[in-house]
């Protein structure tokens, strides 16, 4: 060992140290026993910090999942028990994630149950009104005129009604949905059947591009009545001798179906197609006004879509009209209750 020194006359010395060579030898195994020790201390610090990690990061993702879930709209979404009895800051996180997704839960059971009572309720006047508005007729032919009128608006609040019941309906039917496999093209053929003949007055072409055959599964009568819902808000829209097309093929998902449904009307404003598939929303009330719609007719076909695992989505078309995207899995999971 040597270290360089200068005197205070200036002349530069070294001085040099040599140790015995068992004083070296000792030195040489005493760094190695200190570079092993480093490297263990290193790999423990390394895994403290690790299962520390999973302390913390691990119950963060089961909020963030439970978070998503609670999104989508299953709101009995639960994180308690995942987390465990922590008593940091991150429990207390967990109960009060708990606490709002119980309190969302109760709002929208609450919200369901209101509305299922007032459409009962309303349900015994209105056929109480209809069977009074028939005797009226027969006693008073000169008042016809206003007794149509008083028919037609009874019959838009009925069809509200069962619009509301329907998507409540929907809302319970979460576990409760039974699948069958049935041929989706001709469940298709025979929908637009339905639609030129109640819109005779309409003289739209309905134009299907699709396989002779497409199997899936799913419940029949809920996506018959979700399809049937698009298909007639698309001849809602679209001026006369304008086509709408409708797309049936296997999605260029794995294991899914797509069907696109396109019109020639007017469109949708960019700002609002996300707005669209939710309940009561129309986008303008002179539209509302002239096809009588209530906002409701969207939004249970997005709750029929979700039923089935699908998507659903909205887009305008160029140079005008809309376009429906409606994503299906060929095959679901079976139910609970199977």
């Amino acid at each position: 060992v040597s270290q360089p020194l200068v005197a205070s006359s200036g002349q530069p010395y070294r001085l040099v140290a040599k140790f015995p060579k068992e004083i070296f030898d000792s030195y040489k195994f005493n760094r190695g026993n200190i570079i092993s020790r480093f490297i263990i201390a290193c790999v423990i610090t390394g895994l403290v910090c690790y299962l520390l990690s999973l302390y913390l990061s691990r119950p963060i993702r089961v909020l963030q999942r439970a978070a998503r879930r609670l999104g989508r709209g299953d709101f009995s979404t639960r994180v308690g028990k995942s987390v465990g009895k922590r008593k940091d800051e991150i429990g207390d996180l967990a109960a009060e994630f708990d606490d709002m997704a119980t309190r969302l839960q109760s709002l929208i059971i609450s919200r369901q149950r209101l509305l299922q009572d007032i459409s009962h309720e309303l349900r015994s006047p209105l056929a109480r009104l209809s069977v009074a508005l028939e005797i009226a007729r027969v006693k008073s032919p000169e008042a016809e005129k206003e007794l149509q009128r008083i028919g037609k608006e009874s019959e838009k609040l009925n069809t509200l009604i069962g619009q509301i019941l329907s998507l409540a309906s929907l809302n319970e039917k979460v576990d409760a949905v039974s699948f069958d496999k049935f041929d989706l093209i001709a469940m298709l053929a025979s929908i637009i059947d339905d639609a030129n003949y109640e819109a005779q007055h309409l003289p739209n072409t309905i134009q299907l591009a699709s396989p002779k055959k497409l199997l899936i599964q799913a419940n029949h009568n809920l996506l018959r009545s979700a399809i049937e819902n698009v298909i007639r808000n698309a001849l809602r829209y679209t001026e006369k001798n304008q086509p709408i097309w409708i797309e049936a093929h296997s999605g260029n998902r794995e294991n899914t179906v797509t069907l696109i449904i396109k019109d020639s009307g007017p469109g949708i404003p960019k700002e609002k197609l996300n707005l669209v598939f939710d309940a009561f929303y129309r986008v303008d009330d002179s539209r509302t006004v002239k096809t009588g719609g209530f906002g409701l007719g969207l939004a249970i076909v997005k709750k029929t879509v979700a039923l089935h695992r699908g998507e659903i989505k909205a887009y305008n078309l160029t140079p005008h009209g809309l376009g429906v995207e409606i994503y299906l899995p060929l095959t679901q999971p079976l139910s609970k209750d199977a």
